[in-house]
């Protein structure tokens, strides 16, 4: 029905994906057990059965949206995704800014060029600073993700302790 289809996106926290696309769900666990198919050449029977056989039988691992990302090889001010976050922020080596954006946000489009331009800066002289942002509306965020409570918001992470420091600050 309707009204379970509607519960069943609002509680596994399903996010828009690009059409066509096959979700399967667990009904225990709407948010912690989805596997989803959003590549339309993977739509032949011959997948799917294959691809629900896998969840029966447990090989199948659990799927996160994660947005693609098109970064040009010199910028300093870089978009990840879901499945690019462990690694960006467990960079030992510098210390890593992550903006936590929305496309609608007139905040964030005014912020992104400032800080586009500070990374430039930073990488010009040398700092060992990163700069990322990710889209909080086409990422599922992962569980261990620092709190935040609008858009954007702005984490540090140190290269010597991977503590986020939210900026706690007007916007």
């Amino acid at each position: 029905s309707e009204k379970k289809a509607s519960s069943i996106i609002s509680q596994a926290k399903l996010k828009k994906a690009k059409t066509p696309y096959f979700f399967v769900v667990e009904a225990e666990n709407f948010s912690k057990s989805k596997w989803l198919i959003t590549d339309e050449k993977m739509l032949d029977s011959d997948f799917i059965d294959s691809f629900l056989t896998n969840i029966e039988n447990g090989k199948e691992p659990i799927s996160y949206i994660s947005a693609n990302v098109y970064n040009s090889p010199d910028s300093t001010f870089k978009e990840i995704n879901r499945n690019m976050y462990h690694d960006i922020i467990s960079d030992a080596e510098n210390d890593v800014l992550l903006v936590i954006t929305a496309p609608w946000c007139h905040h964030c489009k005014d912020f992104k060029p400032v800080i586009n331009v500070t990374s430039r800066l930073f990488n010009e002289n040398n700092i060992h600073a990163k700069f990322y942002w990710i889209d909080g509306t086409t990422n599922e965020i992962p569980d261990d993700f620092p709190e935040y409570s609008g858009f954007p918001t702005l984490f540090m992470f140190p290269a010597n302790n991977k503590t986020a420091i939210t900026f706690d600050g007007d916007r």
